[in-house]
């Protein structure tokens, strides 16, 4: 992504802050520390993921009729 450890770093600080995710110590490597989501995390996101993939449809437009994109198009078509 292009992100320096000191921006990921904040931002997930800010995650934190936010109690959307805490830090949790790697077990195979304790110097590695991950962000879990949190309830309130998981949360969120089932509450942005529609409209998101609706927004993310809506620019694809008419991707489906062009073989390069199918595939992509088809990953933001809600199932069920």
């Amino acid at each position: 992504m292009g992100l320096s450890p000191s921006v990921v770093t904040r931002l997930v600080s800010r995650l934190e802050k936010r109690q959307l995710v805490t830090r949790t110590s790697s077990a195979p490597d304790r110097r590695c520390v991950c962000p879990v989501l949190t309830s309130a995390g998981r949360t969120l996101i089932e509450r942005l993921r529609l409209p998101a993939s609706h927004a993310v449809r809506e620019g694809l437009g008419e991707a489906e009729n062009q073989p390069a994109l199918a595939r992509l198009a088809q990953a933001f078509t809600p199932t069920g």
